[in-house]
């Protein structure tokens, strides 16, 4: 049977199907569904991944897998949701993400509903000397600096999206204070310092 278009049931279907695709496609490319941000411990922004999709563990593992060699992988990964994501990535690459140590920030840790958080005890960043010091939600802060342009990336093209946010984010870590600044100050400047000084205290 036909209808009025000359297509059959299936075809005026798959018509419509095809073009709500395309809406959706256009939608995509027009909006985006945020940014996933790579930071260190310092605060500093490495680097960012546009998401056309909601988050999801796919977002980290393209990224680490696509753009970083396994021996520039690092020791400790921390992410809000360690456990999927390593379950993610150990059913796709279990080799090269082997030495890699999945582990969940203090703040996401420590404030569940449960008495044991969902990933479980071993992804507990107080349980590893190496980190028991390291800010683990250093990219909280980043977020929150993101998260001012998120009306102007709303407005803006994923084209224009893909320009202004290098550059806001290059703003915000040239104006970032080096780690090393409060020990800059204690005895003037680094360059006049012998290099067992400054290998002591600023460790390169």
């Amino acid at each position: 049977h036909r209808c009025r278009s000359g297509l059959t049931v299936g075809e005026f279907d798959a018509k419509v199907a095809l073009e709500s695709g395309i809406k959706k496609n256009k939608r995509l490319q027009r909006h985006t569904k945020g940014g996933f941000v790579f930071s260190c411990p310092h605060c500093v922004i490495y680097g960012f991944h546009v998401m056309l999709r909601g988050e999801s563990p796919r977002d980290p593992f393209t990224v680490l897998y696509t753009r970083l060699n396994r021996r520039d992988l690092p020791l400790y990964l921390i992410h809000d949701n360690a456990c999927k994501l390593r379950a993610y990535a150990m059913r796709r690459e279990p080799a090269f993400f082997a030495d890699v140590r999945f582990l969940v920030d203090r703040f996401h840790f420590h404030h569940t509903t449960a008495e044991a958080h969902k990933c479980g005890p071993s992804y507990n960043t107080d349980y590893y000397d190496s980190v028991r010091w390291v800010n683990t939600s250093a990219v909280e802060s980043c977020n929150a600096f993101l998260v001012k342009f998120k009306t102007q990336a709303w407005h803006s093209s994923l084209v224009a999206f893909m320009i202004i946010l290098p550059n806001q984010v290059s703003g915000r870590n040239s104006a970032l204070l080096r780690v090393d600044e409060p020990k800059l100050r204690i005895a003037g400047r680094a360059d006049t310092w012998r290099p067992s000084v400054r290998q002591r205290l600023l460790m390169y």
